[in-house]
Order: structure tokens, then sequence, then C-alpha cells
């Protein structure tokens, strides 16, 4: 039997919390009360993940993206995700969310964007945690082989299994820098200097307009598709240092899009 303490241990070595945004709310953010044998990893803490777990009989819930985060003021059931928590409160089971601890980490969600890419160099995180640092948010870097916009985007579709990527630019420019960030990166990405794109899940128009006015292209691969991808590294992780545990990633977690 897993005790939560070994795991919290483990996933405190993956997704320090240390180095997450001082606007997130990241870590352990239920403690239940069962043993730790069975865990799932999800983006999102929905209706349907929930269903999942309580069907799964899971033990800790992973959600990438903090279901207790701003304006939580009662649990009374009162919301789907007011209900939600409020079910897995009942049934024992713990919830941890690493978000951007999880991307800011050497070889988080960042860097593994990057490596859609075919290899890059001269990696530097947007915001480091401290100077020199390897870690923070975003990333910088030079593509080990410049490439068209166009080409840029079909890598990117084809490492996230996204079938659809937006574009804001020409597609036959030439990218040698590029500078990314899961999620919805504008507030990083808009002012980012000296890159040829940036690439991100999602963005809002005007800061879209604001880099198209200064000729930086943008890709846009959808917001949990920028993550969701990642989950089975994670969930690998998690089996190679948690062998007594049962590890899988949800059947149920999906964007909102389609």
């Amino acid at each position: 039997m897993s005790a939560l303490e070994d795991t919290l241990r483990v996933l405190e070595a993956i997704a320090p919390s240390r180095l997450a945004a001082d606007w997130d709310n990241v870590g352990l953010l239920v403690r239940g009360t069962r043993a730790c044998d069975t865990i799932l990893c999800a983006i999102d803490c929905t209706t349907q993940v929930v269903d999942e777990v309580l069907e799964r009989n899971v033990d800790l819930l992973i959600a990438y993206h903090p279901p207790i985060f701003g304006g939580l003021e009662r649990l009374d059931g009162a919301t789907p995700r007011n209900a939600s928590i409020l079910r897995l409160v009942r049934a024992g089971v713990h919830v941890y969310s690493p978000h951007t601890a999880l991307d800011a980490q050497t070889g988080g969600v960042n860097d593994w964007l990057l490596e859609a890419f075919g290899g890059t160099k001269e990696v530097t995180p947007i915001v480091p945690t401290c100077d020199g640092a390897a870690t923070g948010q975003g990333r910088t870097a030079t593509l080990n082989t410049p490439t068209s916009l166009e080409h840029l985007a079909t890598q990117l579709g084809a490492h996230l299994g996204a079938g659809h990527i937006q574009r804001v630019g020409d597609g036959a420019k030439m990218i040698h820098r590029v500078a990314v960030c899961p999620g919805a990166g504008g507030s990083l990405l808009r002012d980012v200097a000296e890159v040829d794109a940036v690439i991100t899940g999602e963005m809002r128009h005007h800061d879209q307009l604001a880099l198209m006015e200064r000729g930086v292209s943008v890709l846009l691969a959808g917001h949990t598709e920028s993550e969701r991808g990642y989950l089975s590294i994670l969930a690998s992780k998690l089996r190679a240092s948690l062998p007594q545990c049962s590890v899988h990633v949800s059947q149920r977690d999906r964007s909102p899009l389609s």
C-alpha cells in the first residue's frame, strides 16, 4: 500500500512547487482519506473526469489545471465545479495540481513543446525562476534547422496530435527562433523580443494583432491540446518512481471545443 506522503515527495521532485508562477495554486488541493495506490492524470477536473475517478476507484486525481482557483468561496454543490469537488471529498479522493510548476521544470511542458521542432539550441526561459536558471515560465529557442512557418505548423500538429493549428503570418516565412508557452500564453509571449514566431494554445485577438504588427508569426494549437500530450510523460515518470502504484491517463478528459 502506497502512502500519500511518498507520492507527494515524487510529485514535488517532478514539479517543484517553488517553480510555480506566483499567481498559481499548485500542490495538494484536497487531502483525502485513502491510501494512494491508484492515480489518474487529467488536464481538467470536469464532471466526466470525476465520474471516471469514482468508477475506477481512483485514490489520487492529478488535475493539471487547479480545480480550486480564484473565487471558490463555499462548497455547497451549487455549481458543477463545486459539486465535483464535494464528490471527491466525500469519496476520500486526494486532488493534486502541478500546473505552472510542471511547465517551468526542465523536461516539463515547455521543453516538451519544443521537441516538436526537430532539435533546438540556445534554449532559455522567458521568465527564469532566478538569474541564470534553466527553469522558469515559457521558453525561447533557436531551431537547429530553420523552416517555414507552414512546416512548423505541420510539425506542431504531428507532435500534439492536433488536427487544426491556427496561424498568424505567411506560411512561407522562414522561422529561425521561436518562443513557446502551453495553454494561454498571450500575456507571456506578446512582448518577447528577437523571435520569428510564438507558439501557444490560445491567445487574445489584440495580442495576435500586436505580434502581427511587429512581424512576429503565431501558431495556436488549442489550449488543452498544447498540454494534454504531456500527461502520458507525467504518468510514465510516476510509474518509474512509484512502481507500487497503478497510474492511468484519463480517457474522458477532453477539450470543450470540437
